[in-house]
């Protein structure tokens, strides 16, 4: 039921929503003054920018990210071509009213919104620089960055910078429908997983279930992983596939070298890479340690970032 709330939710704020909000603004808007357009315009605008910067893309198609911006402008220049010869203010009626509070509400937490994932690209601390583990495609930041409204893992500290990744085919979509059942039908699963750096397997944990979307495993929160020691930080890479980890414990790695297969197992929605990094020695760190940033090829990445 929570999947299907979601799903719902994301077809309506990143597709429906979109729609109506341009076409209203292109068609069916009937403002009574320049300044009721200009509430509606920056409605509309504030809403665009929020969804492009805060919305979840792979779920919908990576392109739509830029039509809906495309479409808002062309809906924004024709509302102004075509209405200039408003008053610049007339009295509201209660109808107006109503929508005049509506739109300012609206264009103040849009707008909240979208400073937030603006300032989610501020690395808050020197970054721990790494080489990016996948190499098969174009990969799409699901979650990552310094505030909540772009990374759900925010709120730990030790996964403060965490990302979850995942693979986008030719449409820019992360999987073959929007929450298909087989595994196979995710673009990432099954892919190689390469060390992000030069160091040491502390831990080495397989032969743990792949799971069926949307089941999940509490008890075994990583599923099958590996963490390796990069110096004075720990890192984790979870939810690898079943019997692919290549790696034991007390190995020692070089960046770039084969460490399993992403896969879907442990606490995971779906299939995805989750990696992390804490400062320390102790293998508790990694979950209960303070996070680091992470950063790949000199970027911090953030959510709708995209790495080919």
């Amino acid at each position: 039921m929570a999947m299907i709330s979601t799903i719902f939710l994301v077809l309506m704020t990143h597709l429906i929503l979109p729609v109506w909000l341009n076409l209203n603004l292109l068609f069916f808007s009937r403002p009574a003054s320049q300044l009721e357009l200009s509430l509606a315009i920056l409605c509309c605008g504030s809403y665009s920018l929020f969804i492009f910067l805060v919305g979840s893309w792979g779920w919908v198609g990576y392109g739509w990210r830029y039509v809906w911006l495309g479409l808002f402008a062309i809906a924004a220049t024709n509302s102004l071509l075509s209405v200039a010869d408003l008053p610049l203010w007339t009295h509201p009626n209660a109808n107006q009213r109503f929508n005049l509070i509506v739109y300012g509400f609206l264009i103040a937490l849009f707008a909240a919104q979208s400073v937030e994932g603006l300032m989610a690209r501020a690395v808050p601390a020197p970054s721990l620089s790494m080489t990016f583990p996948l190499k098969q495609g174009s990969y799409y930041i699901g979650h990552g960055g310094s505030r909540k409204v772009v990374n759900h893992h925010y709120p730990s500290e030790a996964q403060r910078f965490a990302l979850d990744i995942v693979r986008l085919n030719r449409w820019g979509l992360r999987a073959r429908g929007v929450y298909p059942v087989s595994l196979e039908k995710y673009e990432i699963f099954g892919d190689n997983l390469y060390s992000p750096c030069d160091g040491e397997i502390v831990r080495a944990v397989d032969g743990l279930d792949d799971l069926i979307p949307p089941n999940t495993d509490r008890e075994n929160l990583a599923g099958n992983h590996v963490i390796v020691r990069c110096g004075d930080y720990l890192v984790a890479i979870a939810h690898m596939k079943q019997n692919s980890i290549s790696v034991k414990a007390g190995d020692t790695v070089t960046s770039g070298q084969l460490l399993g297969k992403v896969g879907n197992s442990g606490n995971t929605s779906e299939p995805h890479l989750h990696i992390h990094a804490v400062k320390g020695r102790d293998l508790d760190d990694v979950l209960k340690g303070t996070g680091v940033p992470l950063s790949f090829n000199n970027k911090f990445l953030v959510r709708n970032d995209v790495i080919k």
